[in-house]
């Protein structure tokens, strides 16, 4: 008799099993959370990023003089800072950002502060003091601009 004839087979205990199932769950959220959670990227050199900085907020600047001038509504003020936050998100960012709706881009870059200036320029049309609103979106845009 060989000594696999004198050892009858054990079977695992149940939580084995089910501690590898928790192990494999837990590994998979981790993971799942470390991939959404990750920092934004930037694509730019701080030089870079200083350039793109200055020439965007001198853009925001000449669309807000506009607004001043009376040459843009509320609503056509918005709607061009909404353009260009987009454009300047795209260049600091190396990603396209014009072609994403808003929520898209506050999933993306949770804690840039873009998604925050893109939600204000949603609704401003029927503000009771534009000029009120046009001054706190510029307030608003040179402190995402300087942080960013």
């Amino acid at each position: 008799m060989s000594i696999a004839d004198m050892i009858s087979p054990q079977l695992y205990a149940w939580w084995v099993p089910a501690l590898a199932v928790a192990a494999l769950a837990v590994a998979g959220v981790l993971l799942w959370w470390s991939l959404r959670r990750r920092p934004p990227r930037t694509v730019q050199s701080p030089q870079q990023a200083a350039a793109t900085r200055a020439t965007y907020l001198n853009r925001f600047e000449a669309e807000y003089a506009r607004f001043e001038r009376g040459e843009l509504d509320l609503r056509g003020f918005h709607l061009r800072v909404a353009s260009l936050v987009r454009e300047f998100g795209s260049q600091r960012m190396g990603r396209d950002l014009t072609a994403m709706s808003r929520s898209e881009v506050e999933e993306a870059y949770p804690r840039v502060g873009i998604a925050v200036l893109l939600r204000r320029c949603e609704q401003p049309s029927f503000a009771p003091d534009s000029r009120a609103q046009a001054r706190t979106t510029m307030d608003q845009v040179r402190e995402v601009v300087a942080k960013w």
